[in-house]
């Protein structure tokens, strides 16, 4: 399978190697925003320099394209390349606004190809351990689950494409929140409405926001708590889910946000408290993992998680979230049509 790759930047640099790793694929295309960038990429992979994304989307010698570009030119690019009868895969959110996503998911669903959403965190190895227990009932049904995942924001960070919103879909957010949203949907299912609150303390990105907190509620009570903020001076991430019958946690990410941990326990309020614990140690194998899971879907047509559609619904959460806000109330998710 040849693979096209659409930008250059930090999450093209994470996506090439694990592309190359596998047995079945090879990088055949590269271009981007900054030429000289593009080129030279291309010639570290040996793939071709293509002046352009439009000429890049429609080369009849692509199979799958890779976009990794600001959101404000994801709905262009993948609507093209899906109508040319292309896989791809697109980084979070797919799109501006998750009415222009569902557009792509019916795109993709009329052409007979897969859109995949770039949700790695799902492909984290403490994240896939803890969900094989909750799927297999491990904690009992869901109560209540609660997540902290922020970093601390870059020095000038608000000259940055991020700080933008004329290319970025939202804030903090939607840019690192909306992994945890994902996340939470996986694990416990749908979500009814939305309470939420999002300011700027410290960096000049208004409209945009530096920190957000949310509650995503379901009818049957099971509630979920997520901050996420580039207030955090100290990067963390912390998923914790908690059941009738036990809990996970999950902490760190490698890297920055320091070792991958499970913690896995029973409730048993007779005896002492215990728990397993699974550190993970090593280099960052979501982006690797993720990978595989796509080409996997598309030459042996697993099933296949993070999709279009989980795009969609995670982009339509956090614009509830932003509206709930703006009117400092809560919000049913139907309120918002697609």
């Amino acid at each position: 399978m040849k693979v096209g790759i659409i930008g250059t930047g930090l999450q093209a640099n994470r996506r090439l190697p694990s592309i190359e790793q596998h047995i079945s694929c090879k990088v055949d295309a590269i271009t981007g925003l900054v030429s000289e960038e593009a080129k030279n990429i291309s010639k570290i992979y040996g793939a071709r320099y293509i002046m352009n994304w439009e000429r890049l989307v429609t080369d009849d010698k692509l199979n799958i394209i890779v976009i990794c570009t600001p959101p404000y030119v994801h709905f262009d690019i993948a609507k093209t390349a899906l109508e040319a009868g292309k896989h791809v895969l697109c980084e979070k959110p797919l799109t501006m606004n998750s009415a222009d996503a569902q557009k792509l998911v019916t795109i993709a669903n009329k052409n007979n190809v897969l859109l995949k959403c770039g949700f790695n965190h799902r492909h984290h190895p403490a994240i896939q351990k803890a969900y094989q227990l909750v799927s297999n009932g491990a904690i009992g049904k869901p109560i209540t689950g609660r997540s902290l995942y922020g970093i601390c924001g870059r020095q000038g960070c608000e000259q940055e494409w991020r700080s933008n919103p004329n290319y970025a879909a939202g804030g903090q957010f939607m840019e690192q929140g909306i992994h945890v949203i994902d996340l939470f949907r996986w694990f416990v299912g749908e979500f009814d409405s939305v309470s939420a609150d999002i300011a700027t303390h410290v960096f000049p990105i208004e409209p945009l926001e530096d920190t957000a907190t949310a509650l995503l509620h379901r009818r049957d009570g099971v509630t979920v708590t997520i901050h996420s903020s580039i207030t955090q001076w100290r990067n963390r991430f912390r998923f914790e889910l908690y059941g009738t019958q036990g809990y996970v946690e999950i902490t760190g990410l490698g890297g920055s946000y320091d070792l991958q941990q499970l913690r896995f326990g029973k409730r048993n309020p007779d005896v002492p408290f215990s728990e397993e614990i699974i550190d993970y140690r090593g280099s960052d194998k979501s982006w690797v993992s993720e990978w595989n899971h796509f080409m996997d879907a598309i030459l042996h047509h697993a099933p296949m998680i993070g999709t279009g559609t989980d795009g969609v619904a995670a982009s339509h959460i956090v614009e509830s979230a932003y509206l709930s806000a703006k009117e400092s109330r809560r919000v049913l998710l139907e309120e918002l049509k697609l």
